[in-house]
C-alpha cells in the first residue's frame, strides 16, 4: 500500500493517493509496533499527500506524531529517526 500511495502521489492523483496511505495506515496498526518503518512511511506519505490536497492541519499533526514515535524509538543520528524529520 505505500509504494502504491507513492505511486499515485507521484503520478499527482493525490486522493487515491491519500486513501492508499490510510488503508497502508489501518492494516499496519494492529500488527506492528508504532516505530515500524511501515507504519512511519504510512503516516509521512499521507502527511505528504494531506499537504498537497491543503489539509495542512491534518499533515502538521501527522508529522508531529511521527517525530515523537521517531525521537522516543530511535537514537539520533538513525536513518529512520532523520526520516521523521524530513
Amino acid at each position: 500500500r505505500n509504494a502504491l500511495g507513492a505511486t499515485l502521489h507521484y503520478l499527482g492523483d493525490n486522493r487515491a493517493a491519500a486513501d492508499q496511505y490510510s488503508r497502508a495506515r489501518d492494516l499496519y496498526a494492529p500488527r506492528v509496533a508504532p516505530d515500524h518503518v511501515g507504519a512511519l512511511q504510512a503516516a509521512t506519505g499521507l502527511a505528504n499527500v494531506y499537504d498537497r490536497l491543503n489539509r495542512p492541519a491534518d499533515a502538521l499533526r501527522l508529522r508531529e506524531e511521527v517525530a515523537d514515535v521517531s525521537r522516543r524509538a530511535y537514537p539520533a543520528g538513525h536513518p529512520y529517526r532523520l526520516m521523521s524529520l524530513h
